[in-house]
């Protein structure tokens, strides 16, 4: 699940969302001559951990779940060009946020107020919550990750009680800013907007440079054409289940990096 981009069916169990339309629509062959692609899920549900042995043992031929292309992920799998940059924030409770040495923190300055406050970072495994923590925080600041399937506010959770004085934890800001301990800003970022941005993208296989340069023509034209995120925003409102509105897709999504 990447809400609100992609989810999986309550009922059925089968992926769905505008992550699955718009992949159907890259795919989709305009050339009378030329065979159909079929799109179609395969296999069980995967998880952060394991979606990618699936892919390399050529169980199916792409992650439909937009994902955080990583230096180490990039070692494993070939990331089409990117749909969009998601910003990320450093989430700490309220009187932490209020130190001078976190006040409008630029990333340049990260590693020295993280080793200053002393924080320690919670993460899930293989998220980009960990993935940050282990970039930016020294080793013995990181406790063991939480599995996968941790729920994310039980994290927000853990960083809001005051008995754990320094817990801190990165976030993208969509996820953050439906936690309701955001909302009663007792959970603050500390990171300026879009200090630190990722790309999210499709993965294949490594060597498969007829699906991922088809991929990537395809993006491209829809880049010119509408713009992917505008793209996506219009496929949005289809989703039952979705928590994030179109019109919020702007605050927590970027088309191009940097940006101003």
């Amino acid at each position: 699940d990447y809400p609100p981009f992609l989810r999986h069916n309550h009922m059925t169990g089968a992926p769905t969302g505008p992550g699955v339309e718009l992949l159907t629509q890259l795919l989709a062959v305009y050339d009378a001559d030329c065979a159909p692609i079929q799109v179609r899920a395969q296999g069980g549900r995967r998880n952060w951990n394991n979606v990618f042995d699936g892919l390399i043992n050529g169980d199916y031929d792409v992650v439909a779940t937009p994902l955080f292309a990583t230096f180490d992920r990039s070692k494993k799998v070939r990331f089409t060009a990117p749909l969009f940059y998601s910003n990320i924030g450093l989430w700490v409770r309220q009187e932490i946020a209020d130190q001078p040495s976190l006040k409008d923190l630029r990333v340049d300055k990260l590693a020295m107020a993280i080793k200053t406050q002393k924080l320690d970072f919670l993460s899930i495994e293989g998220e980009i919550s960990q993935k940050l923590a282990m970039k930016y925080a020294p080793p013995e600041r990181i406790p063991k990750p939480k599995d996968a399937d941790w729920p994310l506010s039980d994290l927000f959770e853990q960083v809001a009680n005051p008995e754990n004085a320094t817990s801190a934890l990165f976030c993208e800001s969509y996820y953050a800013h439906h936690q309701e301990l955001v909302k009663e800003k007792k959970v603050k970022n500390v990171l300026r907007q879009y200090e630190i941005l990722y790309p999210v993208c499709f993965a294949v296989r490594i060597g498969d440079y007829q699906l991922a340069n088809l991929l990537n023509i395809r993006l491209l034209q829809l880049a010119q054409e509408t713009g992917i995120l505008k793209q996506l925003a219009t496929m949005i409102p289809t989703d039952p289940d979705n928590k994030v509105k179109a019109e919020e897709i702007d605050l927590h999504f970027v088309s191009k990096w940097p940006c101003m």
